[in-house]
């Protein structure tokens, strides 16, 4: 019984966790972004509308306008250090947060296996073109030969 898998198995839920809670961030991020826009705006059309109490509701505007906005610094900054955690991990992450498992040393090697399979396939390419060139030569050879009798 080999342990490595169960390191595996592990590896795939801590990605798959990290992947799910930056994908939860992203919308996070998109719906804090709509209420600051949105309930700020509320406030505001309400501190014009209502006569009475537009001090209380200027205040409720700005305090939205702080309150959404340390929100979103929150989400973003904890996201970021989630980030960074898995960096220090060892993967690679891209600009749209997937992450790429796949090191430089695993990368190298699956570019040679593709250079060694493109140069097999170069080689075979070419020994059929001479196998082509070949039969090309005989039929020739053929119609001079029964050009000449």
């Amino acid at each position: 019984m080999s342990i490595e898998p169960d390191y595996k198995d592990l590896l795939n839920k801590f990605m798959n966790y990290e992947q799910e809670t930056h994908r939860q961030n992203q919308k996070k991020i998109k719906v804090g972004i709509k209420v600051n826009i949105i309930l700020p705006l509320i406030f505001l059309i309400l501190s014009f509308a209502i006569s009475s109490g537009k001090l209380l509701f200027l205040i409720m505007w700005i305090i939205s306008l702080f309150g959404i906005a340390f929100y979103l610094i929150y989400v973003e900054y904890s996201d970021y250090k989630m980030m960074e955690r898995m960096k220090e991990y060892g993967m690679k992450i891209n600009n749209e947060g997937e992450s790429l498992l796949i090191n430089e040393k695993d990368l190298q090697q699956a570019e040679e296996r593709v250079q060694e399979k493109l140069d097999k396939v170069d080689e075979h390419r070419a020994k059929i073109k001479e196998a082509v060139r070949e039969e090309i030569d005989e039929k020739i050879g053929e119609i001079k030969g029964g050009d000449d009798k």
